[in-house]
């Protein structure tokens, strides 16, 4: 404990595995203890620092994150830590009214932008024997094409679930806040927002190939397969190029066709995502890629309906 905060976070820099050991160590900055409860949220909730101090005025959780703070109620006994929960409770509170607010209002302008992905991919496998049998076996590929979509035009917005208490909240009530968790931890906020805009390809394409199980000295470099020319020389200044791959909007079922070093494939669309509508998310893009960020030991399949209970029910 006479350990310093500063030499604190050199070690847990230096050596990770130190991390639950400094995270109960009551000389750990405020900090640092953020970070740590990302990572071993029960060993800071033993920190003795977060007792000792009184909770006046927000308290000494104030200090935290609000992922910080969703991973600390996860590790949580709702019995004995009542002042994070409300801490908790407050500060997510605060992002879903101010989301609201923008929700509302939308109705009032004129135009909304809204710029999106839509996603068009296709797994398939080349055959053994393609460019005269330099292809020793068939080899398996996924590619993956994210076209980027803009538009104009009206929009609305729905209504998100308040921080209900208790005596106020249905089992409804909390399937729709666990819900809502869930959408802001997979960035899907834009499900609160309704429109009817024609969205646009700007032409702006990212691709990205991946070879699966590769033979021997074949990798994949951008978005074509080459041969490493000597086993022990740099990829990207020894490799031949042996198929130089395109792409069209053909779909999951039509046929590869294959001219010489050129192979097209036709990839099919599967979803729409990363929506972007121009609204402030708030507090609330803290929580994209929560549920990623978990400690193995809170990532099950109902992390956001424990969290939605020991928030309502507090």
């Amino acid at each position: 404990v006479d350990t310093s905060a500063a030499r604190l976070l050199d070690l847990v820099q230096f050596d990770p595995s130190l991390g639950p050991i400094i995270a109960s160590n009551p000389s750990a900055s405020w900090k640092l203890l953020d970070q740590l409860a990302l990572k071993h949220p029960a060993e800071v909730l033993a920190n003795p620092l977060l007792p000792l101090h009184s909770l006046e005025a927000g308290g000494d959780y104030s200090q935290f994150s609000l992922r910080a703070l969703l991973c600390l109620c996860l590790a949580s006994d709702q019995s004995t830590h009542q002042d994070l929960l409300v801490a908790t409770r407050s500060f997510l509170g605060r992002g879903i009214s101010q989301f609201q607010d923008q929700l509302d209002n939308l109705e009032d302008q004129e135009e909304l932008d809204l710029s999106c992905a839509w996603i068009h991919q296709r797994s398939f496998t080349i055959p053994e024997g393609v460019r005269g049998g330099l292809i020793p076996q068939p080899i398996s590929f996924v590619m993956v094409v994210r076209c980027n979509m803009t538009g104009r035009g009206k929009a609305s917005g729905g209504s998100l679930p308040m921080l209900k208490r208790r005596q106020e909240s249905s089992d409804e009530h909390v399937s729709a806040f666990s819900l809502f968790l869930n959408r802001a931890a997979s960035g899907q906020l834009g499900t609160y927002v309704w429109h009817q805009i024609t969205l646009e390809d700007t032409g702006s394409h990212n691709v990205i190939l991946k070879g699966l199980d590769l033979p021997g000295d074949f990798f994949v470099d951008d978005i074509n397969l080459q041969l490493l020319e000597s086993p022990d020389s740099d990829h990207t200044d020894n490799g031949r190029v042996l198929l130089e791959f395109a792409y069209n909007f053909g779909g999951q079922d039509s046929p590869i066709e294959i001219k010489g070093k050129r192979i097209t494939i036709p990839v099919e669309y599967t979803k729409e995502c990363d929506h972007d509508y121009g609204l402030d998310m708030g507090i609330l893009s803290w929580l994209e890629g929560f549920y990623s960020d978990l400690p193995m030991c809170l990532r099950t399949t109902e992390w956001s309906d424990r969290l939605a209970r020991l928030l309502l029910e507090q």
